[in-house]
């Protein structure tokens, strides 16, 4: 990995690990590239609380150049937005089946994935926001009634980053 020390080579196991080694670490330019790479070939295997960590971390271990890079990852951005669309639309279609809340699995049959939670949400958002990306219209939308279903599992702290991220958002 670039000459990466071998506790954020470790750490790469698990998303997690790796994006709180990141932060307290920084990386230089080069080697956040050669990282982003690494993730694009795995975002088949990536949730959304995976992939919701990894869009919330990019403006903090990108900094100081984390404009320039959102603009470099483009695609990327475009990809992470695309893989969280299914699941952010899923969280009002469970509501919808089920009003008391998603549906649950019956005897022999399989649950449906977890769709995205209040947290992944509220990530998502503010980590697009600080990259000074827009995911799109239809993104937003999706994104926007999900969290009108949810509006109640939302803590006071992230409505008011959520309401922020949006704004910025907005009037970008």
């Amino acid at each position: 990995m670039l000459g990466t020390p071998a506790h954020l080579v470790e750490a790469a196991k698990q998303p997690s690990l790796l994006l709180n080694a990141l932060l307290r670490r920084g990386l230089c330019v080069q080697r956040l590239r050669a990282l982003l790479n690494g993730f694009r070939h795995q975002l088949g295997a990536a949730t959304v609380p995976d992939v919701a960590a990894l869009v919330w971390a990019l403006p903090y271990i990108s900094r100081p150049y984390t404009r320039s890079l959102a603009r470099k990852e483009q695609a990327l951005l475009e990809d992470l937005a695309a893989l969280t669309l299914p699941a952010i639309q899923r969280v009002v279609a469970q509501r919808s089946a089920s009003p008391g809340g998603p549906p649950q699995a019956g005897p022999g049959t399989q649950a449906a994935p977890p769709a995205a939670r209040p947290e992944d949400l509220v990530q998502l958002a503010v980590g697009f926001t600080q990259a000074g990306y827009y995911p799109g219209a239809e993104w937003m939308r999706a994104h926007r009634l999900a969290c009108i279903e949810l509006q109640h599992y939302f803590t006071p702290e992230n409505r008011q980053r959520l309401r922020a991220a949006y704004q910025a958002l907005l009037n970008a």
